[in-house]
C-alpha cells in the first residue's frame, strides 16, 4: 500500500503569501520558503526583522539631526550589508538610536570595526 499524499497550504509567515505542496502522511513536510522575492528562507527579511529600529532612525534623522550616528547612517549602505554585519553595526550604533540627545552615539566595538564599518565611521 502506498502512503496517502496529503495538499499542505502554507502561508509565509513574512508577506503572508500562500504556496501548497504535496507530503507523505509518513514524512514531515518539506520545508517551503515563500516564492515572493522580498522573501528569505530560514529568515525573516531584514526589512521586517529591524523595521521598527530603521523607521526609529528615519525619525531621529529629522528630530536629533547632532546625532552623528544617525546623521551619517545610510539606508542604501545598510542594505549592502549581510545580515549578520547589519546587526553588528546595529550595535555599533546602537547608543546613538537608544539616547537620542547623544552627540556621536556609535562606538567601535573592535578595532577592525573601523575597517569593516569603514564607509560609516569615515563620516563620524
Amino acid at each position: 500500500m502506498s502512503p496517502t499524499r496529503l495538499v499542505l497550504i502554507l502561508a509565509c509567515a513574512v508577506c503572508q503569501s500562500a504556496t501548497w505542496t504535496t507530503s507523505s502522511a509518513v514524512a514531515e513536510p518539506p520545508f517551503e520558503s515563500c516564492s515572493e522575492p522580498d522573501c528569505w528562507p530560514g529568515e525573516e527579511p531584514v526589512s521586517v526583522k529591524y523595521a521598527n529600529t530603521l523607521d526609529r532612525i528615519r525619525k531621529m534623522k529629522r528630530t536629533h539631526p547632532n546625532n552623528l550616528a544617525i546623521k551619517h547612517f545610510d539606508f542604501d549602505y545598510f542594505g549592502t550589508l549581510t545580515v549578520s554585519e547589519q546587526t553588528e553595526f546595529l550595535d555599533i550604533i546602537h547608543s546613538g538610536i537608544w539616547n537620542e540627545n547623544s552627540q556621536m552615539g556609535c562606538y567601535a566595538k573592535q578595532p577592525d570595526d573601523y575597517d569593516r564599518f569603514k564607509p560609516f565611521f569615515s563620516k563620524v
